[in-house]
């Protein structure tokens, strides 16, 4: 005789079955709604279907109307000429984006060669710049041994020479100092372009200055028959500029009228401030032959020299304009050049302005820091 345990219901037992109960039946629920949401869709789907199809075969209808009218397609015609547009309009549509996609990639890979070239072409400028310096250090070493030799033989220090040694020792030593300003001249432009130029601005008076200038270029200007006229407005102007480049700078404007300027003709030399608020400037008039329009774009470029028949046969490398101009601008200035063949030319060095009191001032530090 087997003995069945008894089993008992759990208090929980009924609570338990409810609960699952319940859940199943949100499940269901949920299912029911999505399916209903499916079903909803797929109706709304199928109408626009239906809806389109009869605006579509409404259409077609209609042209065929009109072209069963004039008896020129049938429908099926009309049908397959829709087609046909339908299919040449994707194939454009496709063309016209697979075209634009090249035309892009040809873009980027343009400007991945534009910038390349820009990269190799600043490494091969400041390679050049490099090169320059190094040689032009390298040149005046010995151009000065030259020139110091052709001075001392001048003065007879290794003894007495006759007039043929005298005239050729004479040549050598105004050679070497000619290819030595050249080779200044290289460096200088070489620093220009590779911003390595050291400044040390302080008040300055420009009549002073130009003063300074008109003095140091005046044997020149004798030796091509002509001569400066120094004017100014009245005004005494301080400017804030590196005194020794603004002279270089200064210096070169006036060569450059006197080698292209017309012997006999006087070369102007004035101060104003009037021209800008902000700055002083000094104006350059010579009457030489004048530039166009085309050699004015190129006259502040190195190594630029005008030659032609009605312009003098200047002797010059082409570099004292673009050093002026670059001097200018590291100081916060400008060169500007104005001229018209045979009316000579206008060039106007800008320099940064300072007042009287901030002149006053800085000449009271130094003072203070000197003392």
């Amino acid at each position: 005789m087997t003995v069945q345990p008894l089993h008992y219901p759990s208090p929980d037992h009924g609570r338990r079955k409810s609960v699952v109960s319940t859940d199943e039946d949100d499940a269901t629920g949920v299912l029911r709604q999505d399916r209903h949401r499916r079903d909803l869709a797929v109706v709304v789907i199928v109408g626009l279907a239906v809806l389109v199809l009869g605006a579509a075969f409404d259409a077609a209808e209609a042209l065929g109307e009109i072209f069963a009218a004039s008896e020129a397609f049938e429908l099926d015609e009309i049908i397959l000429s829709l087609a046909t547009v339908g299919l040449l309009g994707f194939w454009y549509a496709a063309r016209r984006w697979s075209d634009q996609k090249a035309q892009v990639a040809r873009l980027q890979e343009l400007r991945r060669s534009l910038i390349q070239s820009n990269i190799e072409l600043t490494r091969a400028n400041n390679a050049k710049s490099v090169f320059l310096a190094q040689m032009s250090h390298e040149l005046r070493t010995p151009l000065n041994a030259v020139i110091g030799f052709s001075d001392a033989l001048q003065v007879e220090l290794y003894g007495p020479l006759n007039d043929k040694q005298a005239d050729s020792v004479r040549m050598i030593g105004d050679s070497g100092r000619i290819l030595l300003a050249l080779v200044s001249d290289i460096l200088d432009v070489s620093q220009i372009e590779a911003g390595e130029i050291k400044l040390a601005p302080e008040p300055t008076s420009l009549r002073t200055l130009v003063q300074q200038c008109v003095n140091a270029v005046e044997d020149e200007a004798r030796g091509n028959d002509t001569s400066i006229l120094f004017e100014t407005d009245g005004s005494y102007p301080n400017v804030s500029v590196d005194r020794t480049r603004t002279r270089q700078a200064l210096v070169s404007v006036l060569t450059n009228a006197i080698r292209y300027g017309r012997s006999e003709q006087p070369i102007r030399v004035r101060v104003a401030t009037k021209l800008s608020p902000d700055a002083a400037v000094v104006e350059v008039i010579d009457r030489g032959s004048g530039m166009t329009a085309e050699q004015l774009v190129e006259a502040t470029k190195p190594f630029v020299a005008f030659t032609g028949r009605d312009l003098p046969d200047a002797g010059s490398a082409g570099l004292g304009l673009s050093i002026a101009a670059g001097l200018a601008e590291l100081q916060g200035g400008r060169l500007n050049l104005e001229s018209r063949p045979g009316s000579g030319t206008t060039a106007r060095l800008y320099l940064p302005l300072i007042s009287e009191a901030e002149a006053e001032a800085a000449s009271a530090r130094v003072i203070a820091l000197a003392t």
